[in-house]
C-alpha cells in the first residue's frame, strides 16, 4: 500500500534488469566489474596454540591502555593491528 516503497521496488527491479542485460551484452562475468579494494588485504595465518604466551594481555586491558573507554567493533581491529 506504500506508494513510495512500490515506486522504489519498480525502479530497483528495472535497474537490476538493465544491469543483467548490460552484463550479458558485454560477455564478461560479474567479477570483471568488481571495484578494487581501498586498502590491501592483510592475511595473518592463525595456528592453534596449546599454551598462552606470558606477555599476552586481555583485549579489554589493551583498550584501557590506549584510553578507549567505550570500545566499538572497529577498535578491536585497530588494536590488533597496533599490538
Amino acid at each position: 500500500m506504500d506508494t513510495h516503497r512500490k515506486r522504489w521496488e519498480v525502479q530497483n527491479a528495472q535497474r537490476i534488469i538493465e544491469e543483467k542485460a548490460l552484463l550479458a551484452a558485454s560477455g564478461k562475468s560479474k567479477d570483471a566489474f568488481a571495484l578494487p579494494f581501498a586498502q590491501p588485504i592483510i592475511q595473518i595465518p592463525l595456528a592453534p596454540s596449546e599454551t598462552t604466551p606470558e606477555d599476552m594481555i586481555k583485549h579489554h586491558d589493551a583498550l584501557l591502555m590506549v584510553k578507549i573507554r567505550y570500545p566499538k567493533p572497529m577498535h578491536g581491529v585497530e588494536m590488533f593491528l597496533q599490538r
